[in-house]
């Protein structure tokens, strides 16, 4: 049974590198039935149906491995961190904000060191109205990024947002709130860009949670094979 087992897995991995996903999750479905405790075969077919878009799914499977392994499997969390935040990002593009921030939650409690998480949660807080809760978010990713150009624009842009002029004579203290998070920001570097800010999508690739060379592209520039619906909001 093992030897069959590896026989699927290895058709798997051929598939996956063909971008067959969806043939590749079932041929890891069959290894699974032969050997139903192999968590390994378990996060590769995690990883195929988060390819096709089938995150509730994918989660259900990466936290099955992680409780079959006594709740600690790096590899597994990685990527059930990365899930978390895409089913997020669906949630949030279909006006789901509620639902969403739960999802993005789940991310920042899994991992709590990826500013792309809380950008996220910010602009379905405000959406909500929760504005408090929306510039704690953006104080935390400015505080997570204080090197990175772009995403001190990306927070600058939602303050934009999250702040306008009107609120600051209305609310004193989401004024100060604002001025506290614009005041360390370095100048970015725009090349004469003065279009209004608007919410845009990428992804995290892989197991890297890891922005720094993905934020603030424009849509074009994004490779054909991610689509619109697995990434994770900026503004430009």
């Amino acid at each position: 049974m093992a030897e069959c087992a590896g026989v699927y897995a290895d058709e798997a991995t051929k598939l996956m590198l063909l971008g067959q996903s969806a043939d590749a999750a079932t041929n890891l479905t069959h290894a699974m039935q032969l050997q139903p405790h192999a968590a390994e075969l378990r996060i590769r077919r995690a990883a195929a149906l988060r390819q096709q878009g089938k995150l509730r799914e994918a989660i259900g499977d990466l936290e099955v491995a992680i409780s079959e392994a006594g709740g600690t499997y790096p590899e597994a969390g990685q990527l059930l961190v990365l899930a978390y935040n895409d089913l997020g990002v669906r949630l949030a593009q279909q006006k789901l904000h509620e639902e969403a921030v739960r999802w993005f939650s789940s991310a920042i409690d899994a991992n709590g060191s990826v500013a792309a998480f809380f950008l996220n949660r910010a602009d379905c807080l405000h959406a909500l109205g929760r504005t408090v809760e929306a510039l704690a978010d953006l104080e935390r990713a400015r505080d997570l990024s204080p090197h990175d150009a772009q995403t001190q624009w990306s927070i600058r842009t939602r303050l934009a947002m999250v702040c306008p002029q009107p609120l600051f004579s209305t609310q004193p203290s989401v004024a100060r709130t604002c001025a506290l998070i614009r005041s360390p920001c370095p100048s970015p570097v725009l090349h004469g860009h003065h279009a209004r800010p608007r919410r845009r999508y990428i992804t995290i690739e892989g197991h890297s949670c890891s922005i720094m060379q993905t934020l603030g592209r424009p849509r074009s520039s994004f490779p054909a094979r991610l689509s619109a619906t697995r990434r994770l909001q900026v503004s430009l």
